[in-house]
């Protein structure tokens, strides 16, 4: 009988044998947090819905306004959620959260617009989880792809190609929109959001976007659009032809205070405003009609702390409005009377700082942005709006946080982007 000794076998032997694998190390770009990914998600909903409610888009889609509200409250409830997922805030993120949630509720009851105010601060404060670049890339590809189908379509004759012919003006096209200056409003800002994250322009840059911009203006006869565009490129090869102009510190100074003058400013010659002021009567021309626009309003409706129901009458006499117009365009008498003077002068200073960042951080691209938002908000009131102004995200990363609020950016130059879109247009077809 042979017998069999048992012997006793090594532990290393026991334990289950693994093969060592490289960790996978993610670019910063790819370094995506859950709360992240749903802030992303949220703010796709709401430029989808938002940007096709002012096309017509709204109109062929059945009950739409229906879905428009659905999404609205869908949204809010999801930005909600986000902050059970926040873990750990610090003291300073957390106090700031509370005050918000304060303002929320009273520009929430007295505002213009409940769902509005509520998604405008629950979307600036859940940018302070924002830590890649995954935002700005969805809405400058989202929101491209939306202005240009919108466009296609009724240039093609799917969409009607409305045309609004003024005394004195070129004939200016709708391109399936509701107003003549969405596309360019639209242009203008998808460019900020270009720059922003491409942090360079090169000639071929200048070049397609010259060209679309001649022919913006040519069809829309947008002319701040057109100006702005042409003074902002020509400040960015500025920048990288004379870098150390926008190193001095009165540079940082100046597009620290350029908002809140730019504010002041307007808020000045809109409560000066008369008729027997020949200066200011001739600016109000210039200005069509907005100084006397916004005199009407801080008459009509003062100083509010937390907005007040505003009663806009817009769109085309004999069409969409039966009374005499009134709309504000400028960004800060609109934000005041709407979102309330306490609401907009935390905007206000949160742009302030957000440029003072970003002048230590020797971002001067985020800088020439900047100044162009409060430029533009001087007359134009995209500055407020969320499905414009990706930018109103960051507002609570500035004021909660000490990150750099320049996210990490990867963006080919927009001839290369062209040239993508048109090769998978092709390979769909």
């Amino acid at each position: 009988m042979k017998i069999i000794r048992s012997r006793r076998v090594p532990a290393s032997l026991k334990m289950p044998v693994s093969i060592p694998v490289p960790a996978l190390k993610l670019p910063r770009t790819m370094s995506f947090h859950c709360p992240e990914i749903i802030i992303v998600v949220l703010y796709f909903i709401y430029c989808v819905i938002h940007t096709c409610s002012a096309t017509e888009f709204a109109q062929v889609i059945p009950k739409f306004a229906t879905l428009g509200k659905l999404c609205d409250y869908g949204v809010i409830m999801g930005l909600l959620c986000t902050y059970l997922m926040y873990g750990k805030i610090r003291m300073k993120a957390g106090l700031g959260i509370c005050v918000s949630a304060v303002l929320t509720l009273f520009a929430a009851k007295f505002g213009h617009s409940m769902t509005e105010s509520v998604m405008l601060m629950l979307f600036m404060l859940c940018g302070i989880k924002l830590k890649s670049d995954l935002m700005m890339q969805m809405f400058f590809r989202v929101t491209t792809f939306l202005v240009a189908v919108t466009a296609l379509f009724s240039i093609v004759g799917i969409f009607h190609m409305d045309v609004a012919i003024n005394e004195g003006r070129a004939p200016r096209y709708y391109f399936g929109f509701t107003f003549t200056t969405y596309v360019a409003n639209y242009f203008f800002h998808l460019l900020f959001v270009y720059f922003y994250l491409r942090q360079k322009i090169e000639f071929k840059d200048t070049v397609i976007i010259m060209i679309l911009n001649y022919l913006i203006y040519k069809y829309t006869d947008t002319r701040a659009v057109f100006y702005g565009v042409i003074l902002m490129v020509a400040v960015l090869w500025l920048s990288q032809w004379k870098p150390k102009l926008f190193s001095l510190k009165l540079f940082g100074i100046g597009c620290t205070l350029f908002m809140p003058f730019m504010a002041g400013l307007m808020l000045w010659l809109c409560v000066s405003y008369t008729l027997r002021n020949r200066t200011l009567a001739n600016l109000n021309e210039a200005l069509s009609g907005r100084l006397e626009l916004g005199h009407r309003a801080i008459q009509k409706y003062g100083y509010p702390l937390f907005g007040t129901d505003v009663q806009w009458v817009t769109g085309r006499a004999g069409f969409e409005r039966t009374k005499e117009y009134f709309y504000v365009d400028s960004s800060y008498i609109n934000g005041m009377v709407t979102l309330g003077v306490v609401i907009m002068v935390i905007m206000i200073l949160g742009f302030s700082l957000m440029s003072w960042k970003a002048y230590k951080n020797k971002n001067t691209f985020l800088c020439i942005i900047l100044l162009f938002l409060a430029i533009h908000g001087f007359t134009d009131p995209q500055l407020i709006s969320l499905k414009y102004n990706p930018f109103l995200l960051l507002l609570g990363k500035v004021f909660l946080t000490g990150d750099d609020i320049q996210l990490d950016g990867k963006i080919k130059n927009i001839s290369d982007y062209i040239q993508q879109i048109l090769r998978k247009w092709k390979k769909a077809a």
